[in-house]
């Protein structure tokens, strides 16, 4: 449905008439509860996949904290919406009786809390991000990937930029620029979701293990791992070559040694 974004409010007057404002402010207030709902869902989903992979209990306990928080946000931000004219009508029928707020307030203060809670979800799993047992090219290759949020809060901070100048003299030209930021911001959060996941498709396609989560096995060919000759040393705590494995005494289960019948 055309309704002008982007155009001068003079022009989209004059060639769609009244009726055209009125459809594009109906739009703009869907819009913004989709929004708020959208962004908090995908808070929520890379909060719920960090529980999954990390089991620490203080690190769980601060993740649904910050669920919680989300939660505030959304009641916040989702009602501040829906009743920002009340009636709602007279946010597209201006002459309807009514109060409304200010619109550059209420766009800031929504904006500033979402990226509060980005930065937020995004520094939580660096701690224990950085104590995984693993090679710390691929160490940091990991944090580079779950930092890959930090894209999102620059957008963000543009966003608040343009809504801090936001004039809604002439609405279809200057929510342009705030349209982009904000359709930007859903879609990289599910990109930012999903990348954590993607090291194996990685690996497939670009033939490096550089984000490759688990840690190398050391090598068990050659003459270090010969089983019949650590079978043929015997004894409680010999050792094969090279250290790498330890014959232990076992009470419960004692060993024995079986000799070859012909």
């Amino acid at each position: 449905m055309w309704t002008g974004l982007g155009l001068r409010a003079t022009h989209v007057l004059e060639v769609g008439g009244p009726e055209i404002f009125i459809k594009f402010r109906q739009l703009l207030y869907a819009d913004d509860l989709l929004w708020v709902t959208l962004v908090t869902v995908i808070k929520v989903s890379i909060l719920h996949f960090y529980i999954r992979i990390f089991r620490q209990p203080a690190f769980v306990r601060a993740a649904y904290i910050v669920m919680g928080l989300c939660g505030l946000f959304w009641i916040g931000a989702f009602f501040a919406t829906a009743l920002f004219c009340v009636p709602p009508q007279k946010l597209w029928y201006a002459s309807t009786p009514g109060t409304c707020g200010s619109s550059s307030a209420f766009y800031s203060g929504c904006a500033t809390s979402d990226l509060i809670i980005d930065v937020i979800v995004i520094l939580l799993p660096m701690p224990v991000l950085w104590n995984l047992q693993m090679p710390m090219a691929r160490k940091i290759a990991l944090m580079a990937i779950f930092a890959i949020g930090f894209i999102i809060i620059s957008i963000t901070a543009v966003r608040i930029k343009f809504m801090n100048e936001l004039d809604l003299s002439d609405a279809t030209y200057n929510l342009a620029q705030i349209g982009i930021f904000s359709a930007i911001v859903p879609l990289l959060g599910i990109i930012n979701a999903n990348l954590p996941v993607m090291p194996p498709a990685f690996k497939k396609l670009f033939k490096s293990t550089m984000l490759d989560t688990k840690a190398p096995s050391k090598d068990i060919s050659g003459d270090s791992l010969q089983l019949n000759d650590w079978n043929r040393r015997g004894g409680p705590h010999s050792r094969v070559r090279g250290g790498d494995f330890e014959r232990l005494d076992e009470p419960e289960t004692p060993l024995v040694n079986l000799s070859r019948t012909t």
